[in-house]
């Protein structure tokens, strides 16, 4: 379908206490890194090649892929000397590779089980489309902030900072994107950019949507406490999966 960019170069401050000399990426949930089910998952759904935004702690990372041949991908790891955020490192294993045609681009550090195929065809069905976010429900956003789209199109209106967001059920940013070649060249190359932050807020208006899935489960490894109740969503993933 198209190239995926799993995003494994955050230094995982809030989870010092739990994974001090391991990437957040490889932290253990039900007996298996938690990079395993991201890739069972992008298997399973036919994602075929796969590179790996690596920074602190990516040789861990590198060892445990290795070239891919368990998952059957093609698997690449890129590596930044210095911390680029979310968007920088986006950039930076673009530029590496040469990748020009859309990318699917995922955090390394949450799990949404919604299929990226879904997101891929809602992004095609709107030809202005430059970038696509898929959109998790949740109870409770007010950790998270929450993502406001037009009710009929999907064109993303609004984001509401965590800070300024009410203790609420709402849509969130579920960190799966679909993003064209112009949206990423437009990230500054060679310095720290946030795509959260920086990049989406700046592309409102300019063919930016989110795709709201119902249903679909959502982890975040942020902190110790989410850290704690993993096993249990992914022992209900692997449940809806048939394994």
């Amino acid at each position: 379908m198209v190239t995926a960019i799993i995003l494994c170069g955050g230094l995982g401050t809030r989870m010092a206490s739990v994974a001090a000399r391991t990437p957040k990426v490889l932290l253990p949930i039900g007996g298996k890194p938690f990079l395993w089910y991201l890739l069972q998952h992008l298997q399973r759904h036919g994602i075929a090649r796969v590179v790996l935004s690596t920074g602190h702690l990516g040789d861990q990372v590198a060892n445990f892929v290795q070239d891919g041949t368990r998952w059957q991908m093609e698997l690449r790891c890129v590596q930044e000397s210095t911390p680029l955020g979310t968007g920088g490192a986006v950039r930076l294993a673009a530029d590496t590779l040469q990748l020009k045609e859309p990318l699917l681009v995922l955090n390394g550090d949450t799990f949404f089980s919604g299929p990226p195929a879904l997101l891929k065809t809602f992004h095609d069905s709107r030809p202005d489309s430059r970038g696509s976010l898929a959109l998790a429900r949740v109870p409770n956003a007010a950790r998270y902030g929450r993502v406001n789209v037009h009710v009929q199109s999907g064109a993303v209106e609004r984001f509401v900072e965590k800070g300024r967001c009410e203790a609420r059920a709402a849509w969130i940013n579920a960190g799966m994107y679909i993003l064209e070649s112009d949206l990423v060249d437009s990230i500054p190359s060679n310095r720290a950019v946030s795509l959260e932050q920086q990049v989406f807020p700046d592309w409102v208006g300019r063919g930016l949507y989110g795709c709201r899935v119902e249903g679909a489960l959502f982890l975040d490894l942020g902190t110790p406490g989410d850290y704690a109740r993993a096993p249990g969503t992914v022992k209900q993933f692997l449940y809806r999966e048939g394994r």
